[in-house]
């Protein structure tokens, strides 16, 4: 059986073998404990947890419209369309998502440190973003809480600390 599950650590979504006590983030090297890990999806079909983990990371990085419409779509297993969703999940841990809907977005606001998630969320841009320059990089920032020059101050500080790079084009690649 395999499991798709979120690292408490760094919000990156992985699959793991069920049976197995424990797996180890791809992302940040921490180690799940996958009796206590947020377990999003489970199936016995490794191409439907693989289907199940892009919806996943879809939804994380706010792309709702696009996981709906890959379900609508018939792009993924009628399986994972069907069992897959935030809400039911949700549910079935007892919390009201109509409640929390109706509370409100809550966002992250950026803070006066650099935070890991801040640096996370920059990081996620050069990742997710496609040939992204510093401008892209900090307005995928800005969406998710984190100011625009704190962002340029990250993707400079990630660039001299060796873990990014910036080509000639002016985009941002990690290394």
């Amino acid at each position: 059986m395999y499991v798709v599950v979120g690292c408490s650590n760094c919000e990156s979504v992985k699959i793991a073998v069920e049976s197995n006590e424990t797996t180890v983030c791809n992302r940040c090297q921490k180690q799940i404990d996958l009796d206590k890990a947020r377990k999003i999806f489970r199936s016995e079909d490794l191409e439907e947890a693989k289907e199940a983990r892009s919806m996943a990371l879809a939804r994380r990085e706010g792309f709702d419209d696009i996981a709906d419409d890959i379900v609508e779509g018939g792009i993924v297993s009628e399986n994972v369309g069907e069992r897959f969703g935030e809400d039911e999940l949700l549910e079935e841990r007892g919390v009201d998502t109509e409640a929390v809907e109706e509370a409100g977005e809550v966002t992250r606001d950026a803070t006066a440190g650099e935070s890991k998630p801040q640096k996370r969320i920059v990081k996620d841009a050069v990742e997710f973003l496609d040939e992204p320059t510093d401008d892209d990089i900090a307005e995928f920032a800005e969406e998710r809480g984190v100011g625009r020059d704190k962002a340029f101050e990250i993707v400079d500080k990630l660039c001299m600390e060796g873990e990014a790079m910036r080509t000639r084009e002016g985009t941002v690649r990690l290394l």
